[in-house]
């Protein structure tokens, strides 16, 4: 049984961030959305784990502007296209600003 080749998406993620350095992990808000700050030979990046939906990994330069897409595909809202500035989805209530009574 032969080994298949690794698709664009993983090629580009190596030529990026192969031996790059985790700087930081965050999670966006309260969203399902996790921030990965690395840094490769002086240029720093962010890769995006969005866990929702179908999910997907966005690669950006330290401008924000999308190099990889795992998924790239636009919706009203915001699009997920190489060369865009990357936006995460709308997000719903941030349930760590609620107050008692708004939370409840």
């Amino acid at each position: 049984m032969g080994m298949t080749a690794p698709s664009g998406f993983v090629m580009g993620l190596r030529k990026h961030i192969s031996n790059a350095r985790i700087m930081g992990v965050e999670q966006i808000g309260t969203d399902r959305i996790l921030r990965f700050s690395l840094e490769k030979g002086g240029n720093s990046f962010a890769l995006y784990m969005e866990v929702f939906s179908k999910g997907n990994i966005v690669l950006c330069d330290d401008e924000g502007r999308i190099i990889q897409a795992m998924i790239q595909r636009e919706w009203k809202h915001r699009a997920v296209r190489i060369g865009e500035t990357y936006v995460g989805p709308p997000s719903s209530v941030n349930r760590f600003d609620l107050s008692l009574d708004d939370l409840c």
